[in-house]
């Protein structure tokens, strides 16, 4: 990646400031997964179940949902790789050979 790819740039996590240099087409995502983290880490805290845990089993929590959400969405991605592929085949053997 080039230097002129980059972008450097303050991301605030759980109120606190991270000073970050990446690809500018990934700084969107950062901004976005930390606004969905602060956003998880507030619902939880204002919980019943919240109310049980410090800060970190809290922060431990919305990173182990976030890790079975990630499983979930690579497992149906690798499901409906399979699926289409199998159509792909079955397309393919209803074509005429061809001979060269």
């Amino acid at each position: 990646m080039a230097d002129t790819d980059k972008i450097s740039f303050n991301l605030t996590l759980n109120g606190k400031d991270y000073p970050l240099t990446m690809s500018r087409a990934d700084e969107g995502h950062y901004r976005t997964a930390a606004s969905m983290i602060d956003e998880r880490i507030s619902q939880l805290s204002s919980s019943s179940f919240g109310g049980r845990l410090d800060q970190n089993e809290i922060i431990a929590f919305v990173a182990l949902e976030a890790m079975v959400d990630a499983l979930r969405v690579n497992g149906n991605y690798h499901r409906l790789q399979t699926e289409v592929q199998k159509y792909l085949d079955e397309i393919e053997s209803k074509l005429p050979s061809q001979s060269i």
